[in-house]
């Protein structure tokens, strides 16, 4: 017979096994299924969305619920629009001001070359004369005007050209998530009890406590990335504001924005930026620049786990394994879908839902442990 030390070891075993399974069901879901059921996984998250409101109207102003569903959608999608209508003029506005103001840098800067020239140092300097007059000739006598008709056009043109052929895909996805978020939202209770009805009753609570932990915790995040943004934008704005950037508030704002992708992050538009003033003569932009990118990057690889873990209830460094190992797994969403998880798993084991681990103030200490 196996004995309780042996129970204990093979207990843990299948935990381990359950929570492995778990994943590699979710990695495939979400490698190979996620895409076929998008439009009604995301008609399900708007509908729940929206059901308080939803409720209202059906309840307090005798709205019928199919006019008060769609209305509500209407208006959650006409919110979502006019934000990303908001975000993207916005955007759209900066970089033409960018390409405006070109030619004035590329113009400073074959004007920087001229004069490294002359005086014979600068950065420049490591290059020989001969060589330093043919680059400044060659871009000097370029026609620009190859780009719209050369490989830079041809590039663009071929990304419209995808661009295109995708659009029937888009609207047709756009269609179909809207329409099922309506009808979503219609059949709303009909859903939800349909899909509790496939559990046991003695499962039926477990199934509304990660419901419950579902919600909490991705409101919880939703804050923590507010606020790590909102730090990034007050870090870049003082920058702005102390050297004399401008404008300071909308390029504070914009720059917070890509910061918030981990993909990209400030990197992206300082690096760039920084090089740019570099070779057009002003080495001090480039240096205070260089210095912006890396302490919002230190202050944002801290504070991001600590931030996320007191939110969520996580230790740091958990937090920190989470968002690596989930990006590794899953690629960019995996850094939220394998941190709020493993938030969901840990509040079903506080829960007593489910056990998977011991927990140390239940542990037996060393001098209260005696062999049988």
């Amino acid at each position: 017979m196996l004995s309780k030390h042996d129970y204990k070891k093979l207990h843990f075993l299948i935990q381990v096994a359950f929570i492995a399974v778990f994943i590699f069901i979710a990695y495939l879901s979400f490698r190979y299924v996620f895409g076929v059921i998008a439009p009604f996984i995301i008609a399900f998250i708007a509908a729940s969305l929206v059901e308080p409101l939803v409720k209202f109207l059906n309840d307090r102003l005798r709205f019928p619920r199919s006019i008060a569903s769609a209305l509500c959608i209407i208006l959650l999608l006409a919110v979502i629009l006019a934000l990303g209508a908001f975000l993207s003029t916005t955007l759209w506005s900066k970089i033409k001001d960018l390409i405006v103001g070109l030619p004035e840098q590329i113009n400073s800067l074959f004007a920087t070359i001229k004069n490294n020239l002359n005086d014979g140092d600068g950065i420049f300097s490591i290059f020989s004369e001969e060589m330093l007059e043919k680059i400044v000739a060659y871009f000097s006598n370029y026609d620009y005007s190859k780009l719209l008709t050369g490989s830079l056009g041809s590039l663009v043109l071929g990304y419209a050209g995808n661009v295109v052929t995708y659009i029937p895909n888009i609207l047709i996805f756009f269609i179909v998530t809207v329409v099922s978020s309506i009808f979503m939202s219609i059949s709303f209770v009909s859903v939800k009890k349909f899909i509790l009805a496939q559990f046991k009753p003695e499962h039926q609570g477990l199934v509304r406590e990660i419901k419950k932990s579902l919600l909490s915790t991705v409101w919880k995040y939703l804050r923590s990335y507010s606020l790590l943004m909102l730090i990034t934008f007050v870090e870049l704005l003082v920058f702005f504001l102390i050297f004399g950037f401008e404008p300071a508030f909308p390029l504070a704002f914009l720059i917070a924005i890509v910061d918030i992708l981990p993909v990209l992050g400030v990197g992206t538009v300082l690096i760039p930026w920084a090089i740019i003033s570099l070779m057009s003569g002003s080495p001090w932009r480039a240096l205070i620049l260089i210095c912006m990118y890396v302490v919002i990057t230190i202050v944002r690889q801290i504070l991001e786990p600590k931030i996320i873990g007191d939110h969520v209830g996580m230790l740091p460094i958990l937090t920190l394994f989470c968002i690596w190992v989930g990006l590794k797994l899953f690629g960019f969403g995996g850094m939220f879908i394998l941190p709020i998880t493993v938030v969901i798993l840990k509040n079903l084991h506080e829960s007593k839902k489910i056990h998977l681990w011991n927990d140390p103030s239940e542990a037996v200490s060393p001098e209260n442990h005696t062999e049988n």
